[in-house]
């Protein structure tokens, strides 16, 4: 009766140890889909975002001529801004090599000054999905250095979007422990793209695209991207 008693609880114990194992191999799995699941979304949420360009007439004047900004989702191009611009200043030699562009040929194709126009219009396009964040080739120069005295001339430098929503592919880069130098020809080069053709280089809309193409090939290098996206830092 004993031995039957004993027996008894050892099969009850086994059951028991059995049920607890097929139990923590099922919370396991479910863990692993939760797991997949919310990379899955990460990974959407991250191919959501608008990048930008900014060509200028030069160092010394930074005063936007060309602005390119595209939108896009899920990793496809989904909408654009495209816009040139008179500057006050003329050009600095050095600008002219770079973009190709001048004043006559800007007066040809009918540019006009940056104005309040120009920056609600460009706001318009960047708030209409405002949870995006905004990607750029060294970011802190487009927006501190080119946008931040646009805005300031012909409105206020608090119309432009918060810092957190801005994004460095530079900054990015350096987190990634990616070693320098960092232009945008390298940065393609390193991630198995081709470099720009010299005479395509600051050209506003192709270097928009590259950029893009940049950052999403960065984000699959990272196994945390939601915390470690190469931010601007506020000053």
């Amino acid at each position: 009766m004993q031995r039957e008693a004993q027996t008894g609880i050892y099969r009850n114990t086994q059951t028991r140890l059995q049920y607890l194992q097929i139990k923590e191999e099922e919370h396991q799995r479910q863990m692993r889909n939760a797991k997949a699941r919310e990379d899955k979304k990460q990974h959407n949420d991250n191919m959501n975002f608008f990048v930008i360009d900014c060509e200028t007439n030069g160092f010394t004047h930074n005063e936007p001529v060309e602005i390119v900004v595209l939108r896009f989702e899920d990793g496809e191009e989904k909408g654009k801004f495209k816009k040139k611009f008179m500057p006050e200043a003329d050009f600095t030699i050095e600008a002219r090599q770079v973009t190709g562009l001048n004043k006559k040929e800007l007066r040809a194709q009918g540019a006009q000054p940056f104005d309040q126009k120009s920056a609600n219009l460009l706001m318009y396009f960047l708030n209409s999905h405002p949870e995006y964040p905004i990607i750029a080739q060294w970011a802190q120069y487009d927006r501190d250095s080119v946008l931040t005295p646009a805005f300031q001339r012909v409105s206020k430098a608090s119309m432009l979007p918060m810092t957190s929503r801005w994004r460095c592919t530079v900054g990015l880069a350096q987190h990634m422990g990616l070693a320098p130098p960092y232009k945008l020809d390298d940065l393609l080069e390193k991630l198995g793209f081709e470099r720009r053709h010299p005479q395509n280089k600051h050209k506003a809309m192709e270097d928009c695209q590259l950029t893009a193409k940049v950052y999403m090939a960065l984000l699959k290098l990272s196994s945390d991207v939601k915390t470690k996206l190469g931010f601007v830092k506020d000053e």
